[in-house]
């Protein structure tokens, strides 16, 4: 049976070459070891409809009665709503959908007419489960985890346990992908993942809110054993010879000491690739760092999401002083180590001067480089339901979290937000320039610069004509690489974290 998965991977930059999605690798995988053939339709770029069914219409002529397969996150659904219609209207196959979205609003997801079902939580034992059931003109509206519906009528099947030993798993299938081609890989960047899960609940993140979609939080945090994961780095960069950086996409990748600690000495033994890895402020003290810095660690990306303190806390619940961001990130220095801060602008109860607080806090530890986002809430965690207590959710169908607010705004602070969005780091590196002067014209230029940031009559008039600047700039590939080239020369940095 053949299995085309078609994974929306849109993002608006004109230099967008896509994603290494682990998730599609492991469920390639499965599917493969199981015997049946899969394809890839990895759309980074908004499609044609006539140029998009021409693609679907080459992979179903191969094997018509073809499982189709969507991967998607909830800004990624929109595009599945569309592109499964299209299907739909000229083909008969059976579609299914799953990723975060469908896993956290199963109900929303199902009742869409072009979708036949649904898989919520992991998907490698449904998605061969499926296969062999089509295969053998079975029935898959039994199989757990998965919701099936026929002539309007739902089944609703229980969530299986997630998978407790990922070394279970077939490595994760790469070749699925234009592997080469990909937005980091070209640059020599590699992907992994050693773990599942995240013990926190911070409110805005989807990991809270899939913990309690499964009904149980026993064993959600997951570590593929430390051999399982050198084996896989062993074989990735035999056969791709151009990886010669690693990116650990865990949520926290040395969260747990013992396993971190024997990960340390085999990595720097028999793989000894620099990489980068994400990471929160408070697990960081002076063992943990002596680990990453003898692993190889060039980067640690670090949460911040916002320097205000009532909105970092109370609003995200992410329980971390600024005396710990700014202890953290004073180890990372002193063992030579970057860091990349994620931030988030656009949040409930934040104004400008809580967005520059967060552009200060950047400063006053000194990032090497920053992330941001302007925020957006997914359904069933806990700030989508703030969100809606205050009046604020408008329209859902945002598809770059990086362009536009999906909230309520009045016009100038909606204009605010995009703004600091947009010139977050080129406001981060003024405030470090204002940091080096003399204590009495440090605080005079802040002064001056806060009022004119904040500045209502600035967000109308200034703010859009240099939103619009930066647009157009990131709209053009050419412009876009020469601006990539000048802001690695402003940092000092070369590709994704290494130095130079």
């Amino acid at each position: 049976m053949k299995l085309i998965i078609i994974y929306p991977d849109i993002l608006k930059g004109a230099g967008w070459s896509g994603y290494f999605y682990t998730g599609i690798g492991y469920l390639s995988a499965a599917a493969r070891k199981a015997g049946h053939d899969v394809s890839l339709i990895h759309v980074t770029r908004v499609p044609e409809q006539e140029k998009f069914m021409r693609r679907v219409g080459a992979e179903i002529a191969s094997d018509g009665e073809a499982l189709i397969g969507f991967s998607a996150t909830t800004n990624m659904f929109p595009f599945v709503r569309q592109w499964s219609k299209w299907i739909k209207q000229t083909y008969s196959n059976t579609i299914i959908v799953g990723g975060v979205h469908p896993t956290l609003n199963p109900e929303e997801t199902i009742r869409f007419e072009s979708l036949d079902a649904i898989c919520v939580g992991e998907g490698e034992g449904p998605i061969v489960e499926i296969l062999d059931a089509l295969q053998n003109r079975g029935e898959i509206s039994g199989i757990l985890n998965i919701w099936t519906k026929n002539k309007g009528e739902i089944r609703r099947n229980q969530i299986r346990p997630v998978v407790k030993d990922l070394d279970t798993l077939p490595f994760p299938d790469r070749g699925i992908f234009d592997y080469s081609n990909l937005d980091r890989e070209k640059e020599g960047i590699g992907v992994f993942m050693a773990s599942r899960g995240c013990p926190y609940n911070c409110y805005y993140c989807c990991n809270h809110a899939i913990k309690n979609c499964l009904g149980s939080t026993s064993g959600y945090m997951r570590f593929r054993s430390v051999k399982n994961v050198i084996e896989e780095i062993k074989q990735v960069i035999k056969e791709y010879p151009f990886i010669k950086f690693l990116h650990f996409d865990d949520d926290i990748l040395p969260i747990n000491k013992k396993w971190f600690r024997e990960f340390s000495e085999h990595y720097s033994d028999v793989v000894g690739l620099p990489f980068e890895c994400n990471m929160r402020p408070n697990l960081i003290d002076e063992a943990t760092i002596g680990l990453l810095k003898k692993a190889g660690c060039r980067t640690l990306r670090l949460g911040l999401e916002s320097g205000n303190s009532f909105i970092r806390n109370e609003i995200l619940n992410r329980s971390l002083s600024e005396n710990t961001i700014v202890r953290a990130s004073r180890l990372c220095r002193e063992a030579g180590i970057r860091l990349y801060t994620f931030n988030m602008v656009g949040l409930p109860s934040e104004d400008m001067s809580a967005r520059l607080d967060t552009i200060k806090l950047n400063a006053k530890i000194n990032s090497d480089e920053e992330q941001v986002s302007i925020f957006y809430p997914y359904e069933k965690t806990k700030l989508f339901d703030i969100c809606l207590e205050q009046g604020l959710i408008r329209n859902q169908d945002v598809s770059d979290p990086f362009k536009d607010t999906s909230l309520s705004f009045d016009p100038v602070s909606k204009n605010q937000i995009v703004f600091t969005a947009y010139y977050f780091t080129i406001l981060v590196r003024l405030y470090k320039l204002y940091m080096k002067m003399p204590p009495p014209l440090e605080r005079a230029m802040e002064r001056f610069s806060s009022g004119v940031l904040s500045s209502p009559f600035t967000a109308r008039t200034l703010y859009p004509p240099m939103i619009g600047l930066l647009r157009f700039l990131k709209s053009n590939a050419a412009l876009e690489n020469m601006a990539r080239k000048v802001k690695h020369t402003i940092l000092g940095s070369g590709k994704d974290g290494q130095k130079t």
